[in-house]
């Protein structure tokens, strides 16, 4: 952790090092087909999360927008859908959000920045968005090993803050914990009893 931390905090310039933070897009992967499933370690919570992508993707100014679906697997149920970009510009965005059964939509003019470009553990960004200051602060480089292998994984842990005790009704209000090229190792929401824990995951090239 401390080896993650340091190189990536750590930048050349001509007098020395100083402090250039850590790369956030990096650790919120998108690209080509992913999908990726999650168990809860609430006892109660016996069913599995499923997350994936959706195609087509969509672009707004110049920005790839990608959808993710968040359901229970079997049966099949949508619990909601987020909407994330993520790239070496404009950091980590959330542009929009639905929630099944009408509880919580908005797709509000300006996205909500999740993460800038760069951060410094303890760096927060803010976004007043669909009448609700969001804020999302770089707690830490944390471990955060899964369920679906035995490596060793390290996250950036982010957590999104509403002011309202997770009362906006938006789905990633709460804690993630981002591991570079796959995306969240943990999450867990502002109303989750407990984490949920990455099971499996896929990744695989788009045919053409």
């Amino acid at each position: 952790m401390f080896l993650l931390a340091l190189t990536q905090l750590l930048g050349c310039s001509g007098s020395g090092y100083e402090y250039a933070g850590l790369t956030t897009h990096d650790y919120v992967a998108l690209d080509n087909d992913r999908s990726w499933e999650y168990a809860s370690d609430d006892p109660d919570r016996t069913w599995i999360l499923q997350v994936d992508k959706v195609f087509p993707v969509e672009e707004f100014d110049g920005t790839e927008v990608v959808t993710l679906e968040y359901a229970k697997k079997d049966p099949y149920e949508l619990l909601h859908s987020i909407q994330w970009s993520s790239d070496s510009q404009r950091g980590v965005l959330i542009h929009g959000w639905s929630v099944e059964g009408g509880a919580s939509a908005a797709y509000p003019e300006a996205p909500i920045q999740f993460a800038d470009r760069t951060m410094l553990i303890g760096d927060s960004v803010q976004t007043d968005a669909a009448g609700t200051v969001f804020t999302s602060t770089l707690v830490a480089v944390e471990n955060c090993d899964n369920h679906w292998t035995p490596d060793e994984w390290e996250c950036l842990h982010f957590q999104v803050d509403d002011g309202q005790g997770g009362a906006s009704g938006a789905p990633f209000v709460g804690d993630w914990w981002m591991a570079k090229g796959w995306g969240a190792s943990w999450l867990q929401g502002a109303t989750d009893t407990d984490k949920w824990i990455l099971s499996s995951g896929k990744w695989e090239p788009l045919e053409g």
